[in-house]
């Protein structure tokens, strides 16, 4: 059965120390989800709307059917996950919703670095830049975990 990330198992199943390459992606990702958190350490008990996540989006969304929640457009602009992300918050009571946009952004925001953990023997990426890449994905604060910075 294949899972959502399917870790390859390429020509080093194990690696030099004896931990499987499974083992190893899964301590990095973890590692990854902690600085995520530590740096979420403001909003993560609470959650947040950034900006127009509760002014815009949940507002309007909240009114609207799914179908045209879902391609609702801000200044011209289609914003896919912003809008099945807050719309998703809006079925919720309203003192969750700024959990669910957190924390489902936290989710879409985790996949590239997830594929690329799980990918980085096959990809040829080196320790180095693997944690040069960490740090400067999750560098801007201010647009950290949100709904509208996924774009």
């Amino acid at each position: 059965m294949i899972g959502l990330i399917e870790f390859p198992s390429g020509n080093k199943p194990i690696t030099n120390n004896g931990i499987s390459e499974r083992t190893v992606s899964l301590l990095l990702l973890g590692l990854y989800l902690l600085c995520a958190l530590i740096k979420m350490r403001g909003f993560w008990r609470t959650g947040r709307f950034w900006a127009e996540e509760g002014k815009v989006f949940y507002s309007q969304l909240l009114e609207l059917p799914w179908y045209d929640a879902i391609v609702f457009q801000y200044n011209g602009h289609l914003e896919f996950s912003t809008n099945a992300i807050v719309y998703l918050s809006t079925l919720t009571p309203l003192f969750f919703a700024p959990l669910v946009t957190t924390y489902l952004s936290l989710g879409v925001q985790v996949l590239p670095i997830a594929l690329i953990i799980c990918y980085r023997n096959h990809l040829k990426i080196s320790p180095i830049v693997l944690s040069i890449f960490f740090a400067d994905y999750y560098r801007h604060a201010s647009e950290y975990r949100n709904s509208r910075e996924q774009h």
